[in-house]
């Protein structure tokens, strides 16, 4: 290996980032600073610099981003969610019926 040995800080940075994603990723709800202050005190770090919090904060807004629904692009995938959604009214009767083709306007 033509490297030098890793820097301890960014070790630990790592550490903290690590668990703080996983954490952020199980506790959708928990706000993000507080998950770092758990994670931070877990870990046994004393000190992060201004940088190491910003790139915390990217990691967790990544993970959490991976797991919402992403909206539908175009009218196929549209139709497509439709033809696999168990789209309902509160009287239980459904509301689109399943033969639309993609010429079809949904209102």
């Amino acid at each position: 290996h033509n490297h030098g040995k890793d820097d301890e800080h960014d070790l630990k940075r790592q550490s903290v980032s690590n668990s703080v994603k996983r954490k952020a990723v199980e506790n959708i709800n928990e706000r993000p600073s507080e998950v770092l202050l758990a994670s931070r005190a877990d870990c046994d770090v004393t000190e992060l610099n201004k940088t190491d919090v910003s790139y915390i904060r990217r990691v967790v807004h990544r993970a959490r981003s991976k797991l919402r629904q992403h909206l539908p692009r175009n009218r196929e995938e549209i139709h497509e969610y439709l033809r696999t959604a168990d789209v309902k009214t509160r009287e239980n009767a459904y509301k689109v019926r399943a033969g639309y083709s993609t010429a079809t306007l949904i209102l």
